[in-house]
């Protein structure tokens, strides 16, 4: 039974398996596999060598699927002369192994003991290559000349000058990884180089940013997934230098993973980002286009922590609000606040209870008067620029009586007079399509700095307000659901007919006050 690899002189662990007969085409004329668990911890070791073991087995099934040909033992690549640039480039990529398995066994953090062993571990690797060198010995290192030149696809004769000249160079590797691994251990920033592809095998395939653009087009998703995806493929592709699908590797996922991380985004966001990466490279493998999904495995760990549950604005928060923020007080319209959004936003959402896109994204038309006189909002998603929650959230909200004292209509029909659509022309959408997404940073920029500085309170907040001002007026709690939008609690007989009248939901949102 395959089992992990111990490194003789590094300690680290490696999964190394020989690649089937009928699939080393598929892999570039390689006979061996070889990938370090990064860890020297022998039980640690055991525990990642079954993920890996069961990705390359996959990796070797989706090859054989992709390369179909293969499968009859197709002749394997003819063998060419090693050349200087190969014996160059086998040395180079040795070094960056080595250099990997340190940086690896640094990661998961050294006590005094284990710092110990390592420091001791590579001075003695060392002296042990700085001896091999000077005397031009490659016998302890057969294994490694073998493997490095297989996984170049080359081969020679263990008496050919090829050998013994990849052989130096492996001593060599030896000798500087050594010298660069005491310089870390002295807490000075030595960073591995990228490896050398070797030449003809160079991955031609479509990058990231590329692939999501064939996956929008076969999946069709929203306009903000597509948006946020290619964003985030297009950083991606920032961090890999543009790598080709292809020859993507785990280590690349994992270092994307630790950019968004060092950049200072949420674990939660870090996961929704690598989860696209992962679902993209999904796509790749159904589509054949990689033998399999190296984002497979890596994983974005979340701590939960306790919910920060918004909460509705109280009275004082009311009086902070409207007694004091310039907008209200000054009539001030700064610049990002959307010209008369600023002041009218805030209004409608306390005495509509309705979520800011939906009031953000509202046309004129959409104010409306009923045939008895009765004003209100249509809050819906008839034009191609608006989107809603849920289906419920389909409604009409009669319009408040001190919306009209402050002039709300007044302010619709001049927007009218002037041939506007929209009730908010000066918003303009973000990048996700959100009319209300810069102007919502806005607003919380500008309230923090005029003393709304819980970060529980929040736009949101008006909504909570609005819902704890229908209790206290004993509205029912079907009709303020009604009002708002929500549909948490009906049953089947409640999804009967066209629901409350607007005459109803009037004379409720008549009851509505809040204390001065």
């Amino acid at each position: 039974m395959a089992s992990p690899w111990r490194h003789p002189s590094t300690g680290v662990y490696h999964l190394r398996r020989r690649i089937p007969l009928d699939l080393r085409a598929a892999f570039h004329g390689r006979d061996i596999v070889k990938r370090s668990l990064r860890t020297k911890d022998p039980a640690e070791a055991k525990r990642l060598f079954v993920a890996a073991n069961a990705e390359l087995e996959a990796e070797f099934e989706a090859a054989r699927k992709r390369h179909p040909a293969s499968n009859a033992l197709s002749p394997l690549p003819a063998q060419r002369e090693i050349t200087s640039e190969d014996v160059n480039r086998i040395g180079h990529n040795f070094l960056v192994q080595l250099l990997e398995e340190d940086e690896g066994a640094r990661s998961e953090g050294l006590d005094d003991r284990y710092f110990r062993k390592l420091t001791d571990t590579s001075e003695w690797v060392q002296e042990i290559a700085r001896i091999s060198l000077a005397r031009g010995d490659l016998s302890l290192n057969d294994d490694n000349i073998s493997e490095a030149l297989a996984a170049e696809g080359l081969s020679a004769e263990k008496d050919s000058p090829a050998y013994r000249a990849v052989g130096m160079a492996i001593l060599k590797a030896f000798v500087t990884a050594g010298e660069l691994e005491s310089r870390r251990n002295q807490g000075e920033v030595v960073n591995t180089p990228d490896r050398i592809e070797p030449p003809g095998v160079t991955p031609s395939g479509p990058t990231l940013s590329q692939l999501c653009e064939r996956w929008a087009a076969a999946t069709n998703p929203t306009g903000r997934t597509a948006k946020e995806w290619a964003m985030s493929a297009r950083r991606f592709d920032e961090i890999t230098k543009s790598t080709p699908i292809e020859a993507l590797t785990v280590e690349q996922i994992e270092a994307y993973r630790d950019s968004l991380l060092a950049s200072g985004k949420h674990p939660a966001t870090a996961k929704k980002l690598v989860g696209a990466v992962r679902t993209l490279l999904n796509f790749a493998t159904e589509k054949r286009l990689i033998p399999a999904n190296p984002a497979a495995s890596v994983r974005v760990k979340v701590t939960k922590a306790p919910l920060k549950r918004r909460l509705p604005f109280d009275a004082d928060d009311l009086r902070t609000i409207f007694k004091g923020f310039p907008v209200f007080t000054q009539r001030e319209r700064p610049k990002a606040g959307g010209g008369e959004a600023a002041y009218w936003l805030p209004l409608l959402a306390l005495y509509t209870g309705a979520r800011l896109e939906e009031l953000g994204q509202a046309l004129l038309s959409d104010v409306r008067t009923s045939p008895d006189g009765i004003p209100y909002l249509d809050i819906n998603d008839d034009d191609p620029g608006k989107s809603l929650k849920t289906i419920s959230s389909r409604r009409r909200i009669p319009l408040h009586p001190r919306l009209i004292e402050l002039g709300f209509g007044t302010y619709a029909d001049d927007l009218r007079s002037k041939g506007q659509v929209r009730l908010f022309p000066e918003l303009q959408p973000d990048v996700f399509g959100k009319w209300t997404g810069n102007w919502s940073k806005w607003w919380g920029r500008y309230s923090r700095q005029h003393g709304m500085t819980d970060p529980r309170k929040v736009f949101h907040s008006f909504r909570h307000a609005f819902k704890d001002a229908c209790r206290d007026a004993d509205i029912p709690r079907e009709v303020h659901d009604a009002l708002t939008g929500h549909s948490e609690g009906r049953n089947e007989g409640e999804g009967y007919g066209t629901g409350f009248s607007l005459k109803r939901l009037h004379e409720a949102i008549c009851k509505l006050s809040y204390k001065p």
